[in-house]
């Protein structure tokens, strides 16, 4: 029986586990490689998406689910199968139109599967999906495939200080609502989070 026998450890993935070349650095490979044989779990959490997130998950020493999607999502990698699904209610792209109507300067990027769809793109979203290395489909809200994992509002901070009140405001029981940056406001189902998955 290994020292760490029993223990998991979740690490977010972007500027914590790897930096902007989102390439493991050899100790804290070593570092993990030795955490994991002596009995460790080891997983990331990230908010990336199943997509965005594939290409690295074979450069990570991972043994347990990739928690994807700021926690709306639990992937298991190694088995190709999905463990867990938090999708963001049905009522998402009406409700995301309604804060497009009112704040016609944001961005909006939907995940459903491996498929990226933006509405209203502007400056932020194009930057995101570059740092991502993603493709991506224009389409209106309600044109959109559901069910959506979730939502990536994108503007200057301010404005998403405002788009993060609006939609709290109105249904706090629905939606997740959190800064993963000063330009990207991340939106999941009420029920998905990192801390909880």
């Amino acid at each position: 029986m290994g020292k760490f026998e029993g223990v998991l450890l979740a690490s977010d993935f972007d500027d914590t586990l790897v930096g902007g070349s989102c390439e493991l650095s050899p100790g804290n490979r070593a570092a993990l490689t030795y955490f994991i044989r002596e009995g460790g779990r080891f997983t990331v959490a990230t908010g990336r998406a199943r997509r965005t997130f594939a290409p690295y998950a074979h450069t990570v020493p991972l043994n347990a689910p990739v928690i994807l999607s700021n926690g709306a999502l639990l992937y298991d990698f190694a088995a190709g199968r999905t463990v867990v699904d938090l999708p963001l209610p049905e009522t998402a792209a009406a409700d995301l139109g309604q804060l497009c109507a009112v704040m016609p300067q944001i961005g909006v990027e939907t995940y459903h599967g491996d498929d990226v769809y933006i509405c209203q793109p502007n400056a932020f979203t194009q930057r995101h999906v570059e740092r991502v290395r993603t493709t991506w489909t224009q389409r209106d809200l309600p044109d959109m495939p559901q069910p959506w994992s979730k939502a990536v509002i994108r503007a200057d901070y301010q404005s998403l200080l405002t788009a993060q009140k609006y939609l709290l405001d109105r249904w706090p029981d629905r939606y997740e609502v959190i800064f993963s940056n000063a330009v990207l406001l991340e939106c999941t189902a009420k029920t998905a989070t990192t801390g909880g998955m």
